[in-house]
């Protein structure tokens, strides 16, 4: 279950975890996901790090891009020194991206998804980000939802509202995964259906915890009716939603894909979002 342990949690709200905390609310390109008792940090779609706590006054760092290995950081570090450094960990990132020349686009949009919606109270969005990328287990062929959240409607955003669960699929360009998508959601629809009360309590944890965090910057009254909201546990409530960005309107991938999603018996739960940069005519 993705959630953290009481006392690593207390860490980041009072302990010696709070200035890392801290660093994250104030830099919006960085992403803190909650994984089971440990927590991940992205940047621009990229693990910067995998944080579990020994409860010692330090923290175990396992860093996953292989130029991070360079700098030079214990196995075991002080968070201030991992904060101090933070700026080479992002460079590390790039050279990365460099050498590799992958990019993660699908990644960094699913990232700016996040920051759109919980990070820029301006934006007064109806989609609420609790995780990312969460693998329903741990095989090679696993389902992962690239992102999963809440739909909160703006006209009643009343404490105790109970909200739907949405599952986000996110395709960059003309990904050609596009016109398999019909298979994916329904790959993911059978897993929620067979697995919805134990998502809906787990989400609803990680919510809390999330709010705890301060990974939600809104409004004060916002922030304290999220802090109410119930999940339906009714799987036709529910949402599995397709994120195109910058998808040339041109292409007939979609327009194929949509002929198998109508076939789908829970075609009136899919809605199609078209959202990007990119500009045509």
């Amino acid at each position: 279950m993705r959630k953290l342990e009481s006392d690593f949690l207390n860490a980041f709200t009072e302990g010696h975890l709070q200035k890392l905390a801290q660093r994250v609310r104030e830099d919006k390109d960085l992403d803190l996901q909650i994984r089971e008792n440990y927590i991940s940090l992205y940047y621009k779609g990229h693990s910067l790090l995998k944080l579990r706590d020994d409860f010692k006054g330090e923290s175990e760092f396992s860093k996953h891009i292989e130029s991070l290995s360079k700098i030079e950081l214990n196995d075991v570090v002080k968070t201030k020194d991992f904060i101090d450094k933070l700026p080479l960990f992002k460079e590390a990132v790039f050279q990365n991206r460099i050498k590799t020349n992958k990019q993660n686009l699908e990644g960094e949009y699913e990232q700016l998804v996040i920051r759109a919606n919980n990070l820029e109270e301006k934006t007064t969005s109806e989609y609420y980000i609790i995780d990312r990328q969460y693998q329903t287990s741990q095989q090679e062929k696993a389902n992962r939802f690239d992102l999963t959240g809440f739909y909160w409607n703006n006209a009643s955003p009343q404490s105790n509202s109970i909200v739907p669960l949405s599952f986000l699929e996110v395709k960059f360009a003309l990904n050609n995964d596009i016109q398999d998508l019909d298979d994916q959601l329904n790959r993911y629809y059978e897993h929620v259906k067979a697995n919805t009360n134990d998502l809906v309590k787990e989400y609803k944890a990680m919510l809390a915890q999330r709010l705890q965090l301060g990974l939600y910057n809104q409004a004060e009254n916002k922030l304290q009716a999220l802090g109410k909201v119930e999940f339906s546990k009714d799987i036709n409530d529910f949402h599995f939603h397709v994120v195109l960005v910058d998808y040339n309107p041109r292409s007939q991938l979609v327009d194929r894909a949509k002929a198998k999603l109508k076939l789908l018996p829970f075609a009136k739960q899919i809605r199609i979002f078209y959202k990007g940069f990119a500009l045509w005519q």
